[in-house]
């Protein structure tokens, strides 16, 4: 109640109303809700994002695994 005789009131809608003995006023309106089509709509082809790169989408090679495994290990065996 800002002052004697006038209320700020808030609907569960999200309105927002002064009312006073004069009458209601309507001073504020909810941002509007997403409409259904906008919740469902699934993003057009440009909205996705890019393809991965092709070079690092590539299936790992056993012998390189086995050099990188050999590598390591004795670069820290040597510390």
């Amino acid at each position: 109640q800002p002052e004697p005789g006038v209320f700020h009131w808030r609907s569960p809608a999200g309105y927002e109303y002064l009312v006073t003995a004069t009458g209601t006023t309507r001073i504020g309106t909810p941002p509007p809700r997403p409409s259904p089509w906008s919740i469902e709509h699934e993003p057009d082809p440009w909205e996705d994002p890019p393809p991965s790169d092709p070079t690092t989408d590539q299936p790992l090679q056993p012998e390189l695994i086995a050099w990188a495994i050999a590598q390591h290990t004795l670069t820290n065996a040597a510390a």
